[in-house]
């Protein structure tokens, strides 16, 4: 709350304050995360954070995983919101070729081998990104064949799509 607030004050109006992980912040209507902390600092936070965005000039990008945890109250006091909708086949093919180019993997992956692990693996541009950042890590030490490096890959992506997707 005092790392906003400070941003707030520090600020200049064409900046623009962007809140990553936000959900604690703004579920103040729900106790789930605040029960530990009594229903006090529930009605405190709930009160806080609506006066913050009522009064702040600033423009603030607010990153949440879930909305259904925002109070009503607090949710009717953002100007617009965006959701971020799972990719398709073909985003994720195309965010594939994009992390690829960006990590010097380009010629790593044929165009079939995207296709199958667009079809296989249901994740988004961070997970690829994480993925082919670590496999970049182990690339600086040593080179890695192309067979090893899909074995690598396989790895990562089949362990991140059971932690994010179940």
């Amino acid at each position: 709350m005092l790392a906003l607030e400070a941003a707030k004050g520090f600020a200049s109006n064409n900046d623009v304050i962007v809140v990553d992980e936000a959900d604690y912040l703004l579920s103040s209507g729900f106790s789930n995360y605040f029960e530990f902390l009594g229903s006090d600092f529930q009605i405190q936070n709930k009160a806080w954070i609506n006066e913050f965005l009522d009064s702040s000039d600033k423009q603030i990008i607010w990153i949440v995983n879930h909305i259904d945890h925002i109070d009503k109250s607090t949710a009717r006091r953002f100007v617009y919101s965006l959701e971020f909708k799972t990719f398709t086949k073909k985003e994720r093919e195309r965010a594939w070729e994009i992390a690829l180019e960006n990590n010097n993997f380009k010629k790593m992956l044929s165009k079939k081998e995207i296709e199958r692990f667009s079809e296989k693996y249901p994740i988004n541009m961070g997970t690829i990104s994480f993925s082919l950042n670590i496999l970049n890590s182990i690339k600086k030490s040593k080179t890695i064949p192309h067979k090893k490096f899909l074995q690598y890959l396989e790895r990562l992506l089949a362990s991140q799509t059971c932690l994010i997707v179940g």
